[in-house]
């Protein structure tokens, strides 16, 4: 149970509580050049269908649960396809580690994106 869920029920949680996460949100930019080519991975990637309807744009776009302890590869894989090179790189490498730049690119990526998501907090975790 997260330390949300448990500071609700019961009015307290654990310092280091191992299945504590979080919900982050991360899309396709409708700015980039290979859009309609990384939407087509994802669908594939994700099993997710277009959803196209009257005048509305189509940004794909997924919330990913966050552990405490452990990575979800599905933030990497996402992060992978947002950073695959479509003229230098693979399919095979989102699924694998082929290419030790676009490994490390989304790595760092992440990095990022999870920097981002706990600056977003007016308090540190100290």
């Amino acid at each position: 149970m997260s330390s949300r869920e448990m500071l609700k029920r019961y009015g307290f949680c654990l310092q280091h509580n191992k299945y504590n996460n979080i919900y982050i949100k991360m899309k396709l930019s409708l700015n980039d050049p290979n859009f309609k080519y990384r939407e087509y991975i994802m669908e594939k990637f994700f099993q997710t269908e277009s959803k196209k309807g009257e005048g509305d744009v189509n940004v794909q776009s997924r919330h990913f649960k966050i552990y405490y302890q452990k990575l979800n590869t599905k933030v990497l894989k996402f992060v992978k396809i947002l950073n695959f090179d479509i003229g230098r790189d693979d399919l095979e490498a989102i699924i694998e580690t082929r290419s030790l730049s676009l490994e490390y690119q989304s790595l760092q990526k992440v990095q990022v994106v999870y920097e981002d998501f706990l600056d977003s907090f007016p308090t540190t975790l100290k």
